[in-house]
């Protein structure tokens, strides 16, 4: 019966059933952020799903600013193999041996991906690994770096335009605040392959960024979107800073979302075959 009546509302009353599952995402949202650390961990075993979803067994899926591999790996097992990109050289060592051990087809790049090709200087809180930037203005960093010892590590740069592909299926994107220059860097691998698009955007970072970002993919034919529970992705024209970028811990009833899922125009009819792909959009 609940079904029958989602049907009824998507075809007759497509605006308010919208704003029917957006506010039921808020009240949900706001009802689990109360438990933080389980909220975050619950979106991002969400978000793995539907990254899982995203693969295809034919082609190759990317992962960069890899960390410890943990995508890498959800990745590989669903795609014909990954290739990760991880500039400190000893994350990129454990990603190699957790490959080798798992028997699993990632391929580790042992660099950053920019706008152009060369040598930089990284940067790293020691004991935030997940902090690590490029970015010298990358405002969550420098919060870190008051209270911890900062590690400069001297890396390579490459640009994901310099490599070649296949087929590329997923990009995983988490640069910490580096997005613009990759994507500079990544025109034409991404105007050749379409792939899906999976990337952090955080304002902590870089003040904007949730707006900047949004507005180069969009350069690129790309359409944005929100994990809003199971199966649902809810479009970016209903995200605002306000309701769903707030600083954590700032309240209770705070929602923070800095993971987005991009599409380009030309694959996004495909994916919203729901039979195929279990995927609800929410536009």
């Amino acid at each position: 019966m609940q079904k029958k009546i989602s049907l009824f509302l998507d075809k007759y009353f497509p605006y308010l059933h919208n704003t029917i599952k957006l506010h039921r995402f808020l009240v949900r949202a706001r009802k689990a952020s109360s438990l933080e650390t389980r909220y975050a961990v619950e979106l991002k075993q969400i978000q793995n799903q539907t990254l899982k979803i995203l693969c295809c067994p034919q082609k190759t899926a990317l992962d960069i600013g890899a960390n410890y591999g943990t995508v890498s790996y959800l990745l590989a097992q669903n795609s014909k193999d990954v290739i990760a990109f991880e500039p400190l050289p000893l994350l990129a060592r454990y990603i190699e041996k957790l490959a080798h051990k798992a028997k699993l087809p990632i391929r580790v790049e042992n660099c950053a991906l920019s706008n152009e090709d060369g040598e930089a200087v990284i940067q790293t809180p020691r004991g935030y690994n997940g902090c690590t930037t490029l970015e010298q203005d990358n405002n969550h960093f420098l919060s870190l770096a008051k209270y911890s010892e900062v590690i400069r590590t001297k890396i390579k740069l490459r640009t994901l335009d310099s490599y070649r592909f296949d087929a590329l299926s997923v990009i995983k994107i988490d640069v910490e605040g580096h997005q613009a220059p990759l994507l500079d860097g990544a025109k034409k691998t991404i105007a050749t392959h379409k792939p899906h698009i999976f990337i952090e955007i955080d304002n902590t970072q870089h003040p904007e960024s949730t707006k900047t970002i949004p507005l180069i993919l969009k350069d690129m034919d790309y359409i944005g979107y929100f994990q809003g529970g199971p199966g649902l992705l809810i479009s970016m024209k209903y995200f605002t800073d306000e309701q769903f970028h707030r600083p954590p811990r700032k309240d209770k009833n705070h929602v923070w979302i800095n993971d987005f899922f991009f599409f380009h125009k030309d694959r996004i009819a495909e994916l919203k075959d729901t039979e195929k792909y279990g995927i609800e959009f929410l536009d």
